[in-house]
């Protein structure tokens, strides 16, 4: 499941090259109905209805992060500010991993599409060893970070306050997907991946 910033298109082609995996994205022909193109929201056409279902997820602090940095007009040449991300953070809805890969028990799937498993979690800060536990990988590999945001974002950190709309907006990814609420240190300051 392809959710933006997690390190999915790495993941994705790394299936794909060593694996022979086939992973369904937006470009393929089975996606042309609007109703199940992916864009970031998971849904599976009825045909991969017995695929194997992975999914990357990160800690919602950097998340929010790369997010707002990735998501932002130009963001490769423009440096991005405090100002922007306290907007970012305001906004409002903020999605959740939960709302994104449809774990909700009153989830109904798009025509076309169908109610799924996810089969394996990645975590982005630990992408190398969760990849590695995969049950089809038998020889460890390495997972090439893709898709990197290239500029500085060394300017954004996190106040009590900013913390606290991540921590309200995304309890449920920080209980479901194993992520401390607690702010450490270093990320009151940090760069974004």
């Amino acid at each position: 499941m392809n959710i933006g910033k997690t390190g999915s298109i790495s993941i994705g082609n790394l299936l794909q090259k060593e694996f022979d995996a086939f992973v369904w994205q937006n470009w393929q022909p089975s996606a042309r109905k609007p109703k199940c193109a992916p864009e970031h929201v998971c849904h599976l056409p009825e045909q991969f209805a017995d695929f194997t279902v992975i999914s990357s997820v990160r800690n919602p602090f950097t998340h929010e992060m790369s997010r707002h940095t990735h998501g932002s007009p130009n963001y490769r040449t423009f440096p991005i500010t405090m100002k922007s991300f306290e907007k970012w953070l305001r906004r409002t809805w903020m999605e959740t991993y939960f709302s994104k890969i449809n774990m909700s028990e009153s989830y109904i799937p798009p025509e076309g599409c169908v109610r799924y498993k996810v089969n394996h979690i990645i975590h982005l800060e630990n992408i190398q060893e969760d990849f590695n536990k995969l049950p089809f990988v038998t020889t460890p590999v390495e997972v090439l970070h893709e898709n990197k945001t290239q500029n500085d974002q060394s300017c954004l950190y996190y106040t009590q306050e900013l913390a606290d709309l991540v921590r309200k907006a995304r309890s449920i990814d920080f209980e479901l997907f194993g992520y401390s609420k607690q702010l450490p240190k270093e990320m009151q300051k940090i760069k974004c991946l």
